[in-house]
């Protein structure tokens, strides 16, 4: 190594490399948690999907993603908030309840129906409970930050 090059440890590297694969994975993580998770629940009340209702399960899950962005961007006009790494750190430090509440979202709506309808409800309320959830935990996490005087992205 250069003089002019600092030396980092493999504590420091490993660091680096953990904060690198969990920027802006957290979310995605959380989501794929879910929907897994719900498809097990799903199947829990109305057994083996036949292939129909499979895809019937994912256009539900992208359904409600689809609406969701579509309102936000005002019909896809405007971007989309990236907010601070803080405040998304923090806010899917907490997704715990987001997901949670999605499978359970999605558990609940399985037994209540029947048939096809079944799987493309229960990933769709599934998918919807999510982002709405994991949207407070990240108002929250903002009001946290504001709280303590930290970087929440809204100075941009």
């Amino acid at each position: 190594m250069t003089a002019d090059r600092p030396q980092h440890t493999a504590r420091e590297r490993l660091g680096t490399g953990l904060s690198r694969a969990l920027h802006g994975n957290a979310t995605a993580f959380g989501y794929s948690v879910t929907i897994t998770a719900s498809f097990g629940a799903v199947s829990l009340d109305r057994g083996k999907p036949h292939y129909a209702e499979l895809l019937l399960f994912g256009l539900g899950a992208v359904t409600a993603f689809s609406a969701l962005e579509g309102a936000v961007t005002k019909g896809f006009r405007a971007a989309l908030d990236a907010g601070s790494d803080q405040v998304i750190s923090l806010g899917t430090a907490l997704a715990f309840v987001s997901v949670t509440l999605a499978i359970t979202a999605a558990h609940g709506v399985a037994s209540m129906l029947h048939g096809a309808l079944a799987w493309y409800a229960a990933a769709f309320v599934a998918s919807l409970t999510f982002a709405l959830a994991e949207s407070l935990e990240l108002v929250l996490a903002q009001w946290v930050q504001e709280r303590r005087a930290e970087p929440t992205g809204q100075d941009r």
